[in-house]
Order: C-alpha cells, then structure tokens, then sequence
C-alpha cells in the first residue's frame, strides 16, 4: 500500500512539474517576424476554390491563428496546444498510433494529418463537423484532448497578453477577443497550411520526372483503383469522402455511424489525402498499421468481406451486375454487399508492384511545407 501511494505521489509530482514547465513556456511570447509572412499563397489548379484567400486580412488572421495554434493555454492546465498533436516533422499528424490528452490520458482514435483542408467539407474521422470553424473548437473542448468546459475560459486567459492584444487588433481591427475571432483565426491558419511542392506536383507543372520505378508506381495506383477512393489533386475524394475498407467483420468502433446512426455507416470512415502519406504514419483511424507497406498489403490481400464494404472495393463483374452503376445519385442505393453472390474485387501485387506504388506515394511528400517557416511553432 505504501509503495503505491508512494508511486502515485512520484506521478502526481512529475504532472505537476512537466504542467509548470509548460505554463512558463506558453508565457512567454512568440517570435514573429518584423514583416509578417503571407500566407495567401496563390495555389495551382485542381488545389484552387479558396474564395477565402479574397479576404485582405487574410494572412493577419493566419498569424493569429499560428500563435493559437501552438499556444498551450489554449488547454485546461497548460500542458498542450493544437501543435503537440500535429507536428511539422511528422507531416502535421502526430507519428503515434493514439495522442495524448492534457492529463496524459490517449485519445481513442489517431490523429489526422494537415494539409489542403481547404479543400474537404467534412472534419474528423467520422465526418461529424461540415464547418471548419466549428472543427477547430472541438479539441479544444473535447474532455481527453486540451479539457477546456467552456471556451470563454479561454478567451478570458488570453485577452490579458498584450501580444495577443496586438494580434486581434491587427486582424479584426479590435483588441477584443471572443469566441467568433478565435475560431476563425485558427480555421485561416489550418486552410493556409497548403502542400503544393511535392514531387509529384512538379511532375505535374514539368519541373520534375518520375523515375522509371516512380512512374510503375503510378500506374499500379490507377490499375488497383487506389485512384477510386483517392482521386482529385489533393488524393482524398475530393475532400468529403466516406468509406468502409474491410478492416474489421465487426468494428468496435462505429465510425461514422456513431452520429449517424444508420448501421451501413458502421466502420465507415474518412478517405484522408494522402499527401505526405509516407512520413504521417501510423495509419488508419486506429493507427493499427505501422508502414506503408502494411497498408498496402491490406489492399492486396486483407480485405475482410464485410456487408458494408464500400462498392469500389467489388470486383469487376459484381459491378457489372449493378444495372444503375454510374449514377452517382444511386450509390447509396447499391445493396449490401453479399459474400455469395459478390466477390471482393482483386487487388493483390507482387512484391515489386508493392514497392512501386510505395515509390509513388512517396513522390506525395512535401517537404518544403514541412519546413515552410510560416508553420513552426512560434514559442
């Protein structure tokens, strides 16, 4: 007994120094340039539609909503910030199978990375926020993430920074802070936080080639109908797409379901681009597969049979079978998918066709965003 009261007083003390550590560091106040960075980057078609970047206080609203972003008084005791579980070297996720919490508690689901969110129109695994300025909140409030009950806790503690004083006045043309500028100044960060310099990008504007093994990869990408679920210039459906991939015959978590409460939507969850795929691992919403290797491996022989696995993961001939495949109105009429009747479509490579496809995914990688000083941490 006394030895775990002894442990538990050794954890508490360790809580309570690491808290102290960071109620000093948040602070202090963050280094901005003299000249303030422009985050209103013109962008290329396909990664365009930002109707948002007319604003004239556009990259104003952006460096607040930095300095938001990494503060860790934006959490109940100071311990993180919306930074600690998106980090630049990690491709803006968080290189964990879970996150931890404010009191060091994991979240149950892993934590999507950032770039082109500009683009989706829906947030979180599960899909249940359309509106950026509503996702950005959610963290903050959430009980195991940053723990804050009310965000006008928030706006109190941050009003009485001079620095932030400044900011506010800067962006909105009025020292004062409230939960409507909060939300919006993070939500113009998050939607400047843009990948448009990756090889593969290059390739596009014809500055750069793909190696011969790059351009198999390519291929193998469209021929496995990776390009079905991961299509547009951003690789993620076209920023809203929902699907059930065969991970689990039963998931214990219900996905988008939860919300929905439609038994088709079990499982189902967010297509996240995959731009920096090869550095944001691990992947999955649980985080359960370590490499890309891993994930490519459940395409090609791990899809579980599942009555709700998505159509594009049918074989050939059972979508043919489909008299009203191609109208897009019709989709969510498809019948559940039938073991006996429907096949699992065949998706299985060679070794070589794996490390192809893992060689084009890598072309994804934008490392010039990662290291895009507009993006650091500015504490």
């Amino acid at each position: 007994m006394k030895t775990k009261i002894t442990l538990l007083a050794c954890f508490s003390l360790l809580l309570l120094m690491a808290c102290q550590k960071d109620q000093v560091a948040s602070s202090s106040t963050p280094a901005l340039p003299d000249i303030p960075y422009k985050y209103d980057d013109p962008l290329p078609n396909g990664l365009g539609m930002v109707n948002w970047m007319e604003d004239p206080k556009f990259s104003e609203k952006a460096t607040l909503g930095r300095v938001l972003f990494y503060d860790s008084k934006l959490s109940y005791n100071h311990t993180v910030s919306c930074g600690s579980c998106h980090k630049a070297t990690e491709g803006f996720a968080d290189g964990k199978k879970s996150s931890t919490g404010f009191m060091l508690e994991e979240t149950p689901r892993n934590a999507q990375h950032i770039a082109n969110l500009h683009l989706s129109h829906s947030f979180f695994w599960d899909a249940r926020s359309q509106n950026m300025e509503e996702q950005v909140v959610m963290p903050i409030q959430n009980h195991i993430e940053m723990g804050i009950d009310d965000l006008e806790q928030v706006v109190q503690r941050i009003q009485a920074y001079d620095y932030y004083q400044d900011l506010f006045t800067e962006a909105y043309g009025s020292p004062v802070v409230n939960q409507e500028k909060l939300a919006n100044a993070l939500s113009f960060f998050i939607r400047s936080m843009t990948s448009y310099r990756s090889k593969w990008d290059r390739v596009q504007e014809g500055s750069d080639q793909f190696t011969a093994l790059e351009m198999e990869g390519a291929q193998v990408f469209n021929e496995k109908r990776c390009n079905s679920c991961h299509g547009g210039h951003n690789f993620d459906g076209w920023g809203g797409d929902f699907a059930v991939i065969g991970l689990d015959e039963d998931p214990q978590d219900l996905g988008v379901a939860e919300w929905s409460g439609n038994e088709f939507d079990k499982g189902k969850f967010k297509v996240p681009s995959l731009r920096n795929v090869a550095v944001t691992g691990p992947y999955m919403h649980d985080g359960r597969f370590e490499t890309l290797d891993d994930v490519v491996s459940h395409y090609s022989s791990g899809i579980k049979p599942v009555s709700n696995l998505d159509w594009r993961l049918f074989d050939m001939e059972s979508l043919e079978n489909i008299s009203f495949f191609g109208q897009f109105d019709d989709f969510i009429s498809i019948p559940n998918f039938d073991p006996n009747t429907m096949g699992v479509a065949d998706l299985s490579m060679t070794p070589h066709e794996k490390e192809a496809l893992i060689a084009f995914l890598n072309t994804l990688t934008d490392h010039e965003m990662m290291r895009d000083p507009r993006f650091q941490d500015p504490f």
